[in-house]
């Protein structure tokens, strides 16, 4: 019969992977941004070099963006972290609790029940935060879309003026 503490370190590792995965698309997504921002200001520069004052206040704002995208993803960071915690510290209390009450038990058929009530609980719990994990993961995608667009749609519209 497999160790409930394997098992759910595997799937608290399974999710980790998961949240680690969502943490690195994230960067990339910012990475890219940065780099189309920092293209777009290039070449406005070639383009409108009488106006380096107005564009570098453009690119001010997309370094701005980047800032706020990082903050974003920095946020989730610590509470993906946080849900982790307080994951581990449930598990780690309801295990104890529970190998107090298998200790006492006075059959082996309560025994097993007990250990399956602990597995369905604690898959439960990994379901359950893996969810909020990956909401948390979904809210900071959408914010730093927002900032990308709303500041690179100031960018755009300033170009289009100077062209």
């Amino acid at each position: 019969m497999a160790d409930p503490r394997e098992t759910t370190s595997d799937a608290i590792g399974k999710a980790a992977s998961v949240s680690e995965k969502g943490l690195e698309q994230g960067r990339e997504t910012v990475r890219r941004g940065f780099s189309a921002g920092l293209e777009a200001g290039r070449r406005t520069m070639d383009e409108a070099s009488g106006r380096a004052e107005q564009l570098t206040r453009g690119s001010a704002q997309n370094m701005e963006a980047m800032l706020d995208a990082s903050t974003v993803f920095a946020s989730a960071a610590q509470n993906i972290s946080h849900e982790w915690m307080e994951l581990f510290e449930e598990r780690l209390r309801s295990n104890t609790e529970c190998l107090g009450r298998m200790i006492q038990c006075r059959s082996l058929g309560d025994a097993f029940r007990l250990q399956g009530e602990l597995l369905q609980d604690n898959w439960k719990q990994v379901a359950e935060r893996t969810r909020r994990i990956a909401e948390i993961q979904l809210d900071a995608a959408n914010k730093a879309t927002k900032a990308f667009a709303g500041r690179f749609q100031q960018g755009a519209e300033q170009v289009q003026r100077l062209a």
